[in-house]
This record gives C-alpha cells, sequence and structure tokens, in this order.
C-alpha cells in the first residue's frame, strides 16, 4: 500500500517488471506445459517410432584395436606371417601388465593396414554383422568373445592375421513402442509448442514493437 501511495504502481521499471513476469507466466502456461501430450493421436507417435527405428534398435557394437598381416589364405607368406603374429602376440603378453602401450607399440611396429596403423589399429565400433562383412565371421566371433581390455590370440581370416584387443563396447538397445510411447509423445509435443511459441513471439514483437 505505501508503495502504492508514493505512485510506484505507475513507475515505468515496475510497469516493465510485471509485463516481463506476466509474458514469462503466458509462455509457461501455453508453451511449457506437457499435459496435452497426451493427446497425441497414438498412429502419429507410431509413425515417428517407425520412422526412426534406428534411435530404439541398435544390435551391440564393440570397438577394436588391430595388428594386421596380409596373408591370404594358401599364400607363400601366410606360415612366415602367422609365426610373426604369434611372436608379437608373446611380447604383448609379456609386457601388457607393466605397459598399457604395449599394444599400440606392436600395432607400430608390425600392422600392416595402413588404413588403422596411424590411429593405433582403431576399427571403430562396429556390429558382429558390420565386422563379419568387413573382414569375416572368424574375426567377428573372436572380437565378441573378448572381455574389456582383453588380447585376443591369432585369428585367422581368408584375408590375413589378425590380433585383436577390445577396448570399448556399447550394449545392445531394444525398445519397444510402449517402452517410448510417453517420450515420444513429449518430444513431438514439445516440437509443436516451440513452434507455435515462435511464430506468436514473431506475431508479438510485430504487433506491440517492445519485445
Amino acid at each position: 500500500r505505501e508503495a502504492e501511495k508514493q505512485g510506484l504502481a505507475t513507475d515505468p521499471d515496475v510497469q516493465l517488471t510485471l509485463k516481463k513476469i506476466m509474458v514469462q507466466k503466458l509462455v509457461q502456461k501455453n508453451f511449457q506445459d506437457l499435459e496435452g501430450a497426451k493427446d497425441l493421436p497414438e498412429a502419429e507417435l507410431q509413425k515417428y517410432y517407425d520412422d526412426h527405428k534406428a534411435d530404439y534398435f541398435r544390435p551391440k557394437r564393440v570397438r577394436l584395436a588391430a595388428v594386421v598381416w596380409n596373408a591370404p589364405a594358401g599364400s607363400p607368406e601366410r606360415a612366415k606371417k602367422r609365426a610373426a603374429a604369434k611372436a608379437a602376440l608373446a611380447k604383448i603378453k609379456a609386457e601388457e601388465k607393466k605397459n598399457a602401450l604395449a599394444f599400440t607399440q606392436a600395432v607400430t611396429q608390425h600392422s600392416e593396414d595402413a588404413a588403422t596403423k596411424g590411429a593405433a589399429g582403431d576399427l571403430q565400433f562396429k556390429s558382429h554383422e558390420e565386422l563379419t562383412q568387413a573382414y569375416s565371421k572368424e574375426l567377428a566371433d573372436a572380437a565378441f568373445a573378448l572381455s574389456a581390455g582383453q588380447t585376443s590370440g591369432v585369428v585367422e581370416t581368408p584375408k590375413g592375421l589378425y590380433l585383436l584387443k577390445l577396448t570399448g563396447q556399447q550394449e545392445e538397445l531394444n525398445r519397444s513402442f510402449d517402452q517410448v510411447k510417453t517420450q515420444i509423445a513429449n518430444k513431438l509435443y514439445r516440437e509443436r509448442k516451440t513452434k507455435e511459441f515462435d511464430e506468436w513471439l514473431k506475431r508479438l514483437r510485430e504487433e506491440a514493437k517492445v519485445l
């Protein structure tokens, strides 16, 4: 009351603050409330789910480092390179407990794959199917049998010989429509409200010229 007596109710700064609070309340009431998300048609939610299956389904993937010897099966150099791979493996096993870079050093010293040698033998994250297609089923099976940080034995494939080290893994993702329906509804509703808010704000600026 004292503030009103002193005329603060009509003070420009007070009026501006009140306007800002009203706008904030209006935004909160009309654009941030997700209550309306539950009213979105299920068919719309199902369509989004079907169109974005990769977001909800992902096979287990592993990340590998590899030392590679190019020696096709049946080639004259296969036996020699198998012996080299076994010797490199023995050295890694002897050193890896006291030298965390033992495998990386083996890549630098021995790997014949130019594409991955400069990246410490990194093959990136790949699923069992991707490894099978890119290398062979033998390599994929060996990779998925490894535990974190473990180094494989000599893996023989039709194209060459490998030593593998498991450096990371991503577990399988498998989420049903019912599991993510509410999440999708909230996302779509929020996107819709954001668009409406942007249009409303643009219109408000054009009409009021005060924001």
